[in-house]
């Protein structure tokens, strides 16, 4: 038996850094998906649109929570606070 469905897709090809690379695929392992699905929910949250269900789906908001916290180099502490929970980031 085949992976779920995730929908309508289009292929969209990213060449980072190598050091860059490791950082994110490392990321994408502390939230227990893949790197392609990583990729979608960065630029979902960083274009301040919804993540798609097949990323919630697998999704641990307490991975998610602790991920945040940690890369949130930007965010002051209320803002991390505030936001504790929330799967997308505040406009």
């Amino acid at each position: 038996m085949g992976r779920p469905s995730k929908g309508a897709r289009r292929c969209l090809s990213v060449r980072a850094p190598l050091n860059q690379a490791e950082v994110y695929e490392r990321r994408a392992d502390e939230l227990g998906i893949d790197l392609g699905d990583y990729w979608v929910l960065v630029m979902a949250r960083a274009s301040n649109l919804d993540i798609p269900d097949y990323i919630l789906k697998k999704l641990d908001p307490e991975r998610l929570r602790i991920h945040d916290a940690r890369y949130a180099l930007h965010r002051t502490q209320a803002a991390r606070d505030a936001a504790d929970g929330e799967l997308s980031v505040p406009a």
